[in-house]
């Protein structure tokens, strides 16, 4: 959400989904200060106003939480930061494409918007390097603490390597960040088992 995938939400590219609920954290004020909320349809809401659960929260309505989404909400949209999300798409999904065309190891990547991963193989039949709840390999260990040599952090679980930039992201830092992932997947194909 948020312009993450270069439209407010990931559901707003498709033109026949309609939620009936939609939740959201962080990416309405960056995590500054902890927010969350719900977004509900009326007949959902009706529902529960007609049925309510009884709960508690301390910290509901918040004044300075909502203040930091009111105003990350306005710099997103005064500075097209969601159409920069859908323009570094293209530049995304090119590196994307030549890091599964070169290397092995790298058995499938995607991307919409600036919300994209890849995933590692252990082997040409596809296997995954590891399962995502399992803990790094030592081949993905080593590539994770080369990727951070090379200075790019990124989340990674099991063969899933996430590749979710800031938002105002250039072209040429993509390129960046794609040309640091191509000089360490070596280490993964090296590793591959066939």
């Amino acid at each position: 959400g948020f312009g993450r995938t270069g439209k407010l939400f990931g559901f707003c590219h498709e033109p026949n989904v309609i939620p009936d609920i939609v939740t959201f954290a962080k990416g309405v004020n960056g995590a500054y200060v902890p927010l969350g909320g719900v977004g509900l349809r009326d007949h959902v809401a009706d529902h529960i106003r007609k049925n309510p659960v009884g709960y508690g929260s301390t910290y509901n309505s918040h004044p300075v939480a909502l203040a930091s989404a009111y105003a990350a909400l306005k710099v997103l949209l005064r500075d097209g930061i969601i159409q920069n999300a859908a323009k570094m798409e293209k530049p995304m999904q090119e590196g994307l494409q030549m890091l599964m065309d070169k290397h092995p190891s790298v058995k499938q990547a995607r991307s919409i918007g600036l919300f994209a991963c890849i995933d590692l193989a252990k082997n040409r039949n596809g296997d995954f390097a590891a399962k995502v709840t399992d803990p790094p390999t030592p081949a993905l260990a080593k590539f994770r603490s080369a990727l951070l040599d090379k200075g790019l952090f990124t989340m990674m679980r099991g063969h899933h390597t996430h590749c979710n930039p800031p938002l105002i992201i250039n072209e040429e830092q993509i390129k960046d960040g794609i040309s640091i992932l191509d000089e360490c997947l070596p280490i993964m194909d090296e590793a591959m088992e066939d």
